[in-house]
């Protein structure tokens, strides 16, 4: 600027040493510059309650040489194009919510990791293709139904002491129409019972009934069948009723001990078939009184 120059009304300038000071705080009138380029070579200040606004058109704030900070007002910041964090540089909030209005999308093999507070999910939360859903060690607890998908299962990985644990539930547990195996004990706590479907019951091992147990067929044609098994049947030494007929099948023998046997019916000995007493100071007597009667010494000849 021509030192000599004449400035407008109102206008003010220094000289001192050939540096100029330019003072235009008096005027009311604009301020507009060529449309070259502008260097600013100091410091700028807006004065309080001012703005710095930009026209129509594709015009940019550029500072991408510079190294220093980018500092906003305390006032809401809006931007209104899309912002770009380039590099491997960050982005850090405040303390204070923050709130994001549209989808954000993770790109790449980008990771996505929380604090160590709560995190709520408002929304159906879908883990897409082949990937996979991770706990902690903490408890995991599910507040609503579980469904799985259609040939998926549930696999405990790893062996370990672990345990499936629905013993505080009072509801109903069903398991699919396919073989179910269970690989250990199998208890029924309390007063609860074991019944099965009407199709057949294998038993591979040995049963033992608690003390004071029993064994109760309901009404019907139902069979206790042994008839395919080469062991021996024993009872307990209390007394035993048979209430249908028996019959020892094929060579079979019946064998008392030697208590005595009361016949109560009518006793046949089929054609053919002796009646055999075994030697012995026994005899056969010919009526149930002890003090009457025919007694047979056994190997005496009858008339």
């Amino acid at each position: 600027m021509d030192k000599h120059a004449i400035l407008p009304k109102g206008w003010h300038s220094g000289y001192d040493n050939e540096s100029w000071e330019s003072d235009f705080s008096a005027s009311s009138a604009a301020f507009n510059t060529s449309t070259g380029t502008n260097t600013l070579g100091g410091d700028v200040v807006i004065a309080a309650g001012k703005d710095l606004d930009g026209e129509t058109g594709d015009g940019a704030i550029d500072f991408s040489m510079n190294t220093g900070t980018f500092k906003t007002s305390t006032g809401a910041v809006t931007i209104g194009g899309d912002t770009t964090i380039s590099g491997s540089k960050t982005f850090t909030s405040g303390t204070g919510n923050v709130t994001l209005g549209g989808n954000t999308t993770i790109s790449g093999t980008k990771t996505f990791t929380s604090g160590t507070g709560n995190v709520t999910l408002g929304g159906n939360t879908t883990i897409s293709s082949t990937k996979t859903f991770t706990t902690g060690t903490g408890t995991t607890t599910i507040n609503g139904a579980v469904s799985f998908a259609t040939g998926i299962g549930i696999t405990v990985a790893g062996s370990g002491a672990g345990v499936f644990d629905f013993s505080n539930a009072s509801g109903a547990f069903t398991t699919s129409t396919g073989t179910n195996t269970l690989s250990g004990n199998v208890v029924i706590s309390g007063a609860g019972t074991f019944a099965s479907g009407s199709g057949a019951f294998g038993i591979n091992g040995a049963v033992t009934l608690a003390a004071d147990k029993n064994i109760t067929a309901a009404s019907g044609t139902s069979a206790f069948d042994f008839s395919a098994g080469s062991g021996t049947f024993k009872t307990s030494t209390g007394a035993h009723t048979l209430a249908g007929d028996v019959t020892i099948s094929g060579a079979g023998t019946f064998t008392t001990g030697t208590g005595a046997i009361a016949a109560n019916g009518h006793l046949t000995v089929a054609a053919t078939k002796n009646l055999i007493l075994a030697t012995g100071a026994g005899y056969l007597q010919v009526n149930a009184s002890t003090s009457g009667g025919v007694q047979i010494p056994l190997g005496a000849s009858i008339a």
